[in-house]
């Protein structure tokens, strides 16, 4: 019998076996919390349908099922638990915390791209990495972090770029800014090392999409509907596989390289004055590469990925919130000009700022563990050994158990208590904290985040760093939340484009009023274009000459138009006595009210013609001019203040704006 006769013969069976299983199907009739499930592929037709959206979907299950946990039989009874519940979620990362590990599956699925670091093992290789670790987050450390590396880059690099951004409007991609900055942050920190992705040029950032790819393709493999599927693709080296086979080496590459150099610079000067994370590990006698090559990767995908994640998702929301931007901006100017360590902790509110955010869009939105035995989490749910059981940030951070039915809100409030009610006296606000177990964002028990605290004082120092001098203002004008979508980490798809708008406090207050009366005059000379189109209209359709009177104006003012009282005059090129003149000489000359022709022989209809036209393409001419000046003056004064022209720039810019403004020469002259 030949192959393909086998084979048909195989689908003539199993095809008749298939449907007939499915249609007498045991398992409970499909809910909103309990999609259909099947004999041998359990639900894995409606985790295909959601492949794209597993995070949203499984919170959308969690969200209607009664005890906020549900149970997914995926191909061949391999069967995951998602759960909300803070109980089980104390259950599995604290109370049984030896029965519930990563596991080997987990271990397996994820070690082409994490190996043997820290987020991807157990027991006493665990034990010592984050022994050894915790030195970097004492308090001398994090003070360390705070007024050195993460000042320094973003006084000299974040701000210079997103000033150069405001001064020429470009669009920039705030995603990629901050993961950046992240990223060299982590490197500078863990490693003494500086790989200066955040510069002026934006260098082409080869690692960063490298690591996006492999951190994607390895997620993605926990959603692989026929969980073998990948090691096939992975054995022939095609597809998805090849590309994160690419991906790891290179990663490895640039890891082994800043070891090398970390080995080097220990051999040349053992006594190191600033000891960072790599260098306790390679004193610490492992010295196998391997196994510190795993370190560096699992420490930069902690440092760079999370704090990013946060970032974006958090300025996205303070677009949308300005009243909340507001208060956040408060507190900032309260504090230095570059806040040292003590002021960025006491920013109470732009911390609730920052926790209400992550509870909406968390770094990590689902993580779990495998049951090393037979288990019932305090829900009752049965859970057997080699299950996996995985908590759900995302879906608990929009339980209305949790935090009422305004849990769709972004209210900063929910984390804070004022003076007198028992909390504090000092008139201020207090945080509130949550437990770990209803807000496991950085996980919580024996595993929680090492880095939490190292990462609030970073996101708030850029946080104040940033909207001490911009206002973050999204590039698409629609108002559409992003998409959220989630790897190893969360990520805003596509990007968040964005224009940096300098803030009113940082242009000088003679521009600033200057600039503003720009504004004024603009809307005024709109204005009055408005009124002079509407009475070209009326021109057109009755064959008369409109008359331009005073009249006109109160009428345009009583329509909103123009203030009451203003005429169509040009303000600062007319006195009064010069418009009577004028007018009288429109009456005098042209009585198109009584059908005389006016002077040189034109009719009322042609000369009328004439003269609007005449005055409108004066006011748009004058409008043009008025937009120019405005944006040189900006241009100038951002550029100015990115210190990039330097002090010739900011004398010929002085020269030019007592010439123009105080003097009131026309721009023509100048220039």
């Amino acid at each position: 019998m030949s192959i393909i006769e086998l084979l048909a013969s195989l689908s003539l069976l199993l095809v008749p076996l298939f449907f007939y299983l499915t249609r007498n199907s045991r398992s409970r009739a499909p809910s909103k919390s309990n999609p259909k499930s099947y004999p041998l592929i359990g639900s894995s037709v409606a985790i295909f349908a959601n492949r794209n959206r597993t995070t949203q979907w499984t919170s959308d299950l969690i969200q209607s099922s009664p005890t906020v946990t549900v149970v997914l039989r995926r191909f061949l009874d391999d069967t995951r638990v998602f759960t909300g519940n803070p109980a089980n979620v104390q259950h599995i990362l604290k109370t049984k915390f030896y029965d519930y590990e990563k596991g080997s599956k987990s271990r397996q699925t994820l070690f082409d791209f994490l190996g043997n670091g820290i987020f991807n093992i157990d027991g006493d290789s665990w034990k010592f990495q984050r022994q050894v670790s915790s030195h970097e987050f004492n308090t001398k450390s994090l003070r360390k972090f705070v007024e050195t590396v993460v000042d320094t880059e973003v006084s000299q690099r974040l701000i210079p770029i997103l000033s150069t951004a405001a001064a020429n409007n470009t669009v920039l991609d705030l995603q990629d800014i901050l993961q950046r900055f992240a990223f060299d942050n982590i490197c500078k920190i863990a490693f003494g090392h500086d790989p200066a992705y955040l510069l002026p040029d934006l260098p082409e950032a080869e690692f960063a999409k490298t690591f996006d790819d492999a951190a994607k393709i390895s997620s993605g493999r926990f959603a692989t509907v026929l969980p073998f599927l990948w090691k096939i693709k992975r054995f022939l080296n095609i597809g998805s596989e090849k590309r994160l086979k690419e991906a790891c080496s290179d990663l490895r590459e640039f890891a082994r390289n800043i070891i090398k150099e970390k080995k080097q610079e220990l051999r040349n000067k053992p006594s190191l004055e600033t000891v960072d994370l790599l260098s306790r590990f390679l004193n610490s006698g492992h010295s196998d590469e391997d196994f510190v090559t795993d370190i560096v990767i699992s420490f930069i995908l902690a440092g760079r990925d999370t704090t990013s994640a946060a970032l974006t998702w958090y300025f996205w929301l303070l677009s949308q919130n300005p009243e909340i931007e507001k208060e956040i901006l408060r507190e900032i100017k309260d504090k230095s000009e570059s806040p040292v360590y003590e002021e960025v902790k006491d920013m109470v509110y732009t911390h609730a700022s920052l926790c209400e955010s992550m509870r909406l869009y968390p770094p990590v939105p689902i993580d779990g563990k495998v049951a090393l035995r037979d288990d019932v989490l305090p829900d009752g749910t049965v859970i057997k050994k080699g299950m996996r059981v995985l908590y759900h940030p995302y879906a608990m951070g929009r339980l209305e158990m949790l935090w009422g039915p305004d849990w769709e809100e972004f209210k900063p409030d929910r984390w804070l208590q004022r003076a007198g009610d028992g909390v504090s006296n000092d008139g201020k606000w207090s945080f509130v904290g949550r437990d770990p177990y209803s807000y496991p964002v950085f996980q919580a028990g024996p595993r929680i985040c090492l880095g939490k605290d190292m990462a609030f004082l970073q996101m708030k120092r850029v946080v104040a760093g940033i909207l001490r001098r911009f206002k973050v203002v999204p590039a698409a004008e629609d108002g559409v939340e992003p998409v959220f979508v989630s790897f190893a980490t969360s990520k805003m798809e596509g990007g968040f484009p964005v224009r940096e708008v300098l803030s009113d406090d940082e242009k000088p207050a003679c521009v600033k009023s200057s600039l503003s009366g720009y504004e004024d005059e603009k809307l005024l000379i709109s204005q009055r274009l408005k009124v002079l189109e509407r009475k070209l209209h009326q021109f057109a359709s009755h064959g008369g000459l409109p008359f331009m009177a005073n009249s006109d104006c109160s009428e345009e003012a009583a329509h909103g138009g123009l203030n009451a009282g203003e005429s169509l005059d040009y303000e600062g090129s007319q006195t009064a006595e010069q418009t009577g003149e004028d007018n009288s000489s429109m009456q005098g000359d042209s009585p198109v009210s009584n059908g005389s022709l006016p002077a040189h022989g034109m009719s009322s209809a042609s000369f009328g013609k004439h003269q609007v036209v005449a005055t409108n393409e004066n006011l748009n001419g004058r409008l043009e001019a008025l937009e120019f000046d405005r944006n040189f003056l900006e241009h100038a004064f951002n550029s100015l203040q990115s210190g990039k022209e330097g002090l010739q720039f900011g004398a010929f810019i002085y020269l030019f704006i007592y010439i123009y403004i105080v003097l009131r020469v026309p721009i023509e002259e100048i220039v």
